[in-house]
Formats: C-alpha cells, structure tokens, sequence
C-alpha cells in the first residue's frame, strides 16, 4: 500500500521512558535528540529524499515502476510514463491485490468524462510499457493488477 510509505521523525529534547515508549507505537524511522545541528537533519532528509525517487515496486517479470521518476524499468531501459497511465498504475498499487472499481478509476479523469475506448486505450499503453499479463480485466466490476504475472 502507498499509504505505508509515510514516515515518522521526531525532532525531540523528551527522554523519559514512557514518552520513548509512546513513540515507539507510531513507528518512527528515525528519533533526533535535541540540540542537534541543522545540517545533520538536512543530511538526513536529503538521504531519504534521493531515496524515495530511486524506489523501485517490482510489477514481476523483472520490471520495476519508479514511482518517484514516473518511469518503468524494464532490464535497462527506462520508459516514461504519462500523467494518467503513472497514476493509474499508482491507483492499483494502491489496491494491492484487490479490485479496482471502474469509479475508482473514473476519478483520475477529474471533471472530465472518462470513455470506456479511453480507459481501454490507457490499460493497453500500460500493458505495453510493462508486460501484456500486469492488469487483469474484471468484466464489469474493474481491474486488478497481477504482478505475478500468470
């Protein structure tokens, strides 16, 4: 889930245990003592920055999305993706393996009208981009993604 790519830092001068404790409930990833100089904190999240734009999401069959590129990387090239088809592949993974609803997906399109021929033409982009077999058709319910493959 792209939920679970949120992180916790504290920036914290509380040590009692039980506030420690507390903290450790929300799952930080990282807990910065005060008084802690301005360029350690930048150095760290320049880090997680570069980190976040080279995440790679396996989609099988040796092909990868770069979410933070908006790229597809299949062995060594890589394919950019449009605005819609990067947020419709993101809407999947969103789902994990669950369905995803034609309203769901009508809801990338905004105000505008979504056509079946343009959803259909944005599945096969998509499917070009990555393997024939990543998104499944569920006829009259929505898509799901199948990053197995099979």
């Amino acid at each position: 889930n792209m939920d679970t790519q949120k992180k916790i830092v504290f920036l914290t001068a509380y040590t009692p245990t039980d506030y420690l404790l507390q903290a450790i409930d929300l799952q930080p990833v990282k807990y910065f003592l005060k008084p802690l100089s301005p360029q350690k904190l930048i150095e760290y999240f320049e880090l997680e920055a570069a980190n976040c734009i080279d995440r790679k999401i396996p989609l099988g069959k040796g092909i990868f999305y770069l979410p933070g590129r908006k790229e597809v990387l299949n062995a060594a090239e890589k394919i950019k993706l449009t605005k819609m088809e990067s947020g419709l592949l993101e809407l999947f993974l969103e789902q994990d393996d669950r369905v995803t609803t034609y309203s769901q997906i009508d809801q990338l399109w905004g105000d505008k009208f979504m056509s079946i021929n343009s959803l259909r033409t944005l599945i096969k982009n998509l499917r070009q981009k990555t393997h024939a077999d990543l998104i499944e058709n569920l006829p009259n319910i929505g898509y799901r993604l199948n990053r197995e493959g099979n």
